[in-house]
């Protein structure tokens, strides 16, 4: 994968000049597409960091909800693997949570990865002390405790509810591996799907 600046060409030119209005008004820092065709894919970067330099393939961004599909991507291969089954428990996984049942029910690992397992959107410890940096400092032990005193209000399956990252999905598969082995799984199977091969770094 090659990286080149913006009008290098491989990009719709409403694409391009929407990137650089946006870069010029400030309303984004930097920029950067991947595009693919074929056998063959370049990434076009847009802006400066702070450093001054351009950013390229390698520039880490914050994505927010996107990281729901990145996990559903991990489950699901671990599934494939016979590592684990749809129907495993969370609470299996993680004997050192208290994971909330409800009728005798626990939350399988299906019913978190699509958002039917009866928590809520956002736990109600969270309480981020920067608004532009939500989750900077909700940890593991503020999820425990909520974990360990939410109450389901209908059983697990019974109906959909979209969770946030802190409504457990991504928190709950980072402890079970370890916190930085799911880093490692996630940029290893994820970037050898996209056809890329590079070391894993923690």
């Amino acid at each position: 994968m090659t990286s080149m600046s913006a009008n290098a060409g491989p990009l719709p030119e409403r694409v391009d000049r929407a990137a650089q209005e946006r870069i010029a008004a400030g309303t984004y820092q930097t920029v950067v597409f991947g595009v693919a065709h074929g056998d063959k894919s370049v990434v076009v970067t847009f802006g400066k960091l702070d450093n001054d330099r351009a950013p390229d393939g390698n520039t880490v961004y914050e994505i927010g909800s996107v990281t729901k599909t990145f996990t559903a991507t991990l489950l699901a291969r671990a599934v494939l693997s016979g590592r684990m089954t749809l129907d495993t428990p969370a609470a299996q996984l993680l004997p050192d949570f208290k994971i909330p049942s409800r009728g005798g029910k626990e939350i399988t690992l299906s019913e978190l990865g699509t958002h039917h397992s009866g928590l809520p959107r956002m736990p109600s410890n969270f309480l981020p002390r920067d608004a532009a940096n939500p989750y900077a400092d909700y940890d593991a032990a503020k999820l425990k405790a909520f974990l360990a005193g939410y109450e389901l209000p209908r059983d697990p399956g019974a109906a959909c509810s979209r969770l946030s990252r802190a409504g457990c999905v991504g928190p709950l598969c980072g402890e079970w591996s370890q916190g930085g082995g799911e880093r490692c799984r996630f940029r290893w199977h994820i970037e050898t799907d996209a056809g890329r091969r590079r070391s894993c770094e923690h």
